[in-house]
């Protein structure tokens, strides 16, 4: 997997904490990214399921037949 440099603008504050706490910015927030897009990525899964599992599952009742 290739890298892209991107420029972001944080807050000051927020880029003092992390480094004081020695958390290496970058490598932070490309995690976060990927933890965020698989919440997403998973809840649209989840209610694609859902919908499906909605249809009736056995579709002759409607017809009359047991």
């Amino acid at each position: 997997m290739s890298k892209r440099k991107l420029t972001l603008s944080i807050n000051d504050i927020l880029i003092k904490k992390a480094r004081n706490h020695n958390i290496n910015i970058s490598s932070f927030l490309e995690i976060k990214l990927q933890e965020y897009l698989a919440i997403i990525e998973g809840s649209q899964k989840l209610q694609n399921e859902s919908e499906c599992g909605r249809r009736e599952s056995n579709p002759g009742r409607g017809l009359g037949r047991p």
